[in-house]
């Protein structure tokens, strides 16, 4: 609808507006539910482990080499591409694991730590590339 420029009339967008508002709000009290079934003793340390190494070592390792070594993206493009490579886990994978009943519990704990752990790793990173002269911070 984007590249052919076509516009929804504005009695036809605000039913679509709150939809999306609805399934915010049905997908984070679906991640609630979830998450407060959660026994501290039940959680799989070893896949968050795994999963954590994945996401905030080894992904952003390679795509800093590829991103920022190895193609010649404007910096600013570069930095983009990898901030949304190293972004937390989404809610939406929950609702996934729920309806296909593959380990919800596993997935919950899973988008709750990615989600902690982001944001101090979104400051060393951001600090980080300030600090190699790749984005200017204020």
């Amino acid at each position: 609808m984007n590249i052919f420029d076509i516009h929804l009339h504005p009695a036809m967008q605000k039913p679509l507006e709150m939809g999306a508002y609805c399934t915010m709000v049905i997908q984070l009290v679906i991640f609630g539910m979830y998450l407060y079934n959660i026994k501290l003793r039940d959680i799989n340390t070893k896949l968050l482990l795994h999963v954590s190494l994945i996401k905030f070592i080894i992904t952003p390792l390679i795509a800093g080499v590829i991103l920022f070594g190895l193609l010649n993206l404007e910096p600013m493009v570069a930095t983009l591409i990898f901030i949304e490579l190293v972004v937390p886990l989404a809610v939406t994978n929950v609702n996934l694991a729920a309806l296909y009943e593959c380990r919800p519990l596993d997935v919950t704990v899973l988008v709750f730590f990615t989600s902690l752990i982001f944001i101090p790793f979104f400051i060393l990173i951001s600090n980080l590339l300030h600090y190699l002269n790749i984005i200017n911070l204020p």
